[in-house]
């Protein structure tokens, strides 16, 4: 039966660096740590990418960072306008229904913002105000679901736009999302 040598190796080098016949920091491997820039927008927050892009990859966005729920509908149908064969009427319409959707969207997402640092101000202060916390959750859960009856409003309002030629079309495009 023969023994595994594999210790052999790290052992005899920890005997080394006991006795002072070798120095560790030559026979060690180099530690390269990239510096960090700061994001461009005012103080750096310690994160290690801006604000304005996307996080690298394998990297979480932070949760301060208002996300949409639901991707936008009208972007999403403005980018096959071609094979739908939208009017100018239909793509000034959705141009306009868009801008609005965003508007309200950028009100929601600043609205959950808001209420997700006043429950983590109240969580965090050391005295604990049950009641409050709760009621800030329920608005929270509000924002959500009306944030959630936004888009499907407006992706009725899209459809109504749509001839049924152009909804066939629309289905047969997107029927891979289901």
């Amino acid at each position: 039966m023969r023994m595994r040598r594999s210790w052999i190796a790290p052992v005899a080098f920890l005997c080394l660096i006991l006795s002072g016949r070798a120095d560790a920091a030559r026979w060690a491997p180099a530690v390269h740590q990239p510096e960090v820039e700061p994001r461009e927008l005012g103080v750096d927050s310690g994160r290690p990418y801006r604000e304005d892009q996307p996080p690298p990859p394998g990297k979480k966005a932070p949760m301060d960072v208002p996300r949409p729920l639901e991707p936008n509908p009208f972007s999403h149908v403005l980018k096959h306008r071609d094979q739908l064969m939208l009017t100018e009427e239909q793509v000034t319409e959705i141009d306009r229904l868009d801008f609005e959707y965003q508007k309200r969207a950028i009100l929601f997402d600043s609205q959950r913002s808001i209420v997700r640092l006043e429950q983590n101000r109240l969580l965090h202060s050391g005295t604990l105000d049950e009641n409050r916390v709760l009621s800030l959750a329920d608005e929270l859960g509000g924002l959500y679901a009306q944030t959630v009856r936004d888009n499907a409003k407006a992706k009725l309002a899209l459809l109504k736009l749509l001839t049924p030629e152009q909804r066939k079309t629309m289905n047969a495009l997107f029927s891979s999302h289901r």
